[in-house]
């Protein structure tokens, strides 16, 4: 009894978006984002950078040709999502949901794919540079045309079927590298010291 209600209170705790120019306001002010539902909206061609969107539910939505940079999205839902196009880089997504996602021609750099789960997405003529895939489900995901470079992908709990042709690595990618790392470190110790005040209170 006790976890339904608690389970019902945490339903009501999710912040529903219902437009574009509704959630594109959220972006921009960068709160009340975090678990937020902005499952089937058109988000194509936005720019998202520099926020913390963890656990924020984006399935069914159109992200097609936007930009993801610099963000904190692990355990997104982005399952079935429209994101051809799309460009990611130092973004982590950690535990994030990929199935059957629409990723054709989309560009992923320098970013934490970590335990995420990409089964039946279609990632044809992706290209993906310096990318941590330990963990990574891609079982029966679509890669026809896809390249790739600096990604380990024998890490992946079930790599791709076909193998990523090679593309030699871009001058700038050392640099999106090491913004990368500082960004997890800094994701890190901010939720360390979230976690301490908490402990505090």
């Amino acid at each position: 009894m006790n976890e339904e209600i608690e389970d019902k209170a945490n339903e009501e705790l999710v912040v529903r978006f219902e437009s574009r120019e509704e959630a594109a306001a959220a972006l921009k002010k960068k709160q009340g984002l975090e678990g937020a539902d902005m499952s089937g909206l058109d988000l194509s061609e936005l720019k998202l950078s520099g926020l913390n969107v963890e656990g924020i539910n984006f399935s069914g939505a159109n992200l097609s040709n936007s930009l993801i940079a610099g963000i904190n999205m692990e355990g997104v839902n982005l399952s079935k999502a429209q994101m051809s196009g799309v460009k990611i880089a130092a973004a982590n997504l950690e535990n994030a949901n990929f199935q059957g996602a629409q990723m054709q021609g989309a560009k992923i750099s320098a970013s934490n794919l970590e335990n995420s789960d990409f089964t039946g997405s279609d990632l044809s003529d992706s290209k993906w540079m310096g990318v941590n895939v330990e963990g990574a489900d891609f079982t029966d995901a679509k890669t026809t045309g896809a390249k790739s470079a600096g990604v380990g992908w024998s890490e992946a709990k079930v790599p791709p079927a076909e193998t990523l042709d090679s593309i030699s690595p871009p001058s700038w990618l050392p640099a999106v590298l090491a913004v990368f790392v500082v960004l997890i470190v800094v994701v890190i110790l901010a939720k360390k010291r979230q976690q301490a005040d908490i402990d505090f209170d």
